[in-house]
């Protein structure tokens, strides 16, 4: 069952291997999404259909380093890249908000 993998730790699959992955954050609607560092990746899971376990719906890349994401209400995230402020959409679309 789901509550048994997020208890014993085991990995989402499809989530490959990570260089610096941190900030976890868990979402009400059960969405959970990370970032790693190094790789300027944002991952976002979400519960699968039916099951309710999360699976990798997206992995978000960006150039730089990823230090952090912040869900907007309206979609999409706010991410911090090197030392810009960027606007990342559900579809990927990256667009410059300020430095």
């Amino acid at each position: 069952t789901c509550e048994s993998n997020w208890r014993g730790a085991q990995p989402l699959s499809g989530t490959g291997r990570h260089r610096l992955a941190e900030g976890p954050q868990y979402w009400s609607d059960g969405t959970l999404t990370w970032v790693d560092i190094l790789a300027g990746t944002l991952t976002v899971a979400r519960p699968e259909p039916g099951s309710g376990c999360p699976g990798i719906q997206h992995v978000h890349r960006v150039s730089g380093l990823l230090g952090t994401a912040v869900r907007c209400a309206s979609g999409g995230f706010v991410l911090a890249v090197d030392q810009s402020l960027v606007y990342c959409d559900d579809s990927g679309t990256v667009s410059h908000l300020a430095t």
